[in-house]
């Protein structure tokens, strides 16, 4: 078989993908607010109650593929990956115990 778009006339090399892990990352500035509309609360609001409020590591536990599509996420790129998992945020003391004690 031949290359790709970018070198046609280059062999095509294939990779046994069958024990290689992937990892996706990113800040996703703002998906907290699509997760919200998804699951009715009011995003902007004088009106709102503190009682009303989602805490923030408890909403980004319930993002779900159609949150990150409607943050603009292409569909393809999504059905890539199978598992969501949230991290939480450091704090200062952890981010420099990171910093100074390597392991």
């Amino acid at each position: 078989p031949q290359g790709g778009r970018k070198h046609p006339n280059q062999e095509l090399i294939r990779i046994d993908k069958t024990n290689i892990l992937f990892i996706f990352g990113g800040a996703f500035d703002g998906i907290d607010e699509v997760i919200k509309r998804r699951l009715g609360e009011k995003v902007i609001g004088f009106a709102s109650n503190e009682a009303d409020k989602y805490d923030e590591e408890a909403l980004l536990e319930q993002i779900r593929p159609e949150d990150l599509q409607s943050y603009g996420l292409i569909p393809e790129f999504i059905g890539r990956v199978p598992i969501f998992a949230n991290l939480e945020t450091l704090d200062v003391a952890a981010l420099k115990n990171i910093l100074t004690q390597p392991k």
